[in-house]
């Protein structure tokens, strides 16, 4: 598992817009450090430094906070595909899910990216 250190985002500058960066709380929640401005636009919400638990939709909501807890157990990359309501509309989109490791070797943050199939929309 790679060091948050060992990752630079000039190295995927071409896809910023598309990745989300999460650490995990103390109390089990997680923080976005960075909602990507694309996925934000798409599903119309910045959750730029907010927690997961603020999300507004909670079928949304218990998706990440299951995914983002599985990424972490698994301790390696992480894909899923999801179909999910969100706006009152179904998306379908493949997701990627890096843990990386702090200097003590626990999961210091998660770096996401979605693919959304057909646009998303279905």
């Amino acid at each position: 598992m790679p060091r948050r250190a060992d990752v630079d985002p000039v190295d995927f500058a071409w896809m910023l817009g598309w990745i989300t960066l999460v650490e995990p709380l103390s109390d089990g929640d997680w923080r976005f450090v960075v909602d990507g401005s694309n996925i934000a636009a798409v599903f119309g919400v910045d959750m730029t430094g907010k927690r997961v638990s603020e999300y507004p939709v909670p079928a949304v909501r218990d998706v990440m906070s299951t995914t983002f807890a599985a990424a972490a157990a698994a301790r390696g990359p992480y894909f899923l595909t999801y179909d999910i309501e969100h706006d009152l509309r179904r998306w379908r989109y493949d997701g990627l899910l890096l843990p990386l490791c702090g200097d003590n070797g626990g999961i210091d943050r998660l770096i996401s990216t979605v693919v959304l199939e057909d646009g998303g929309r279905r």
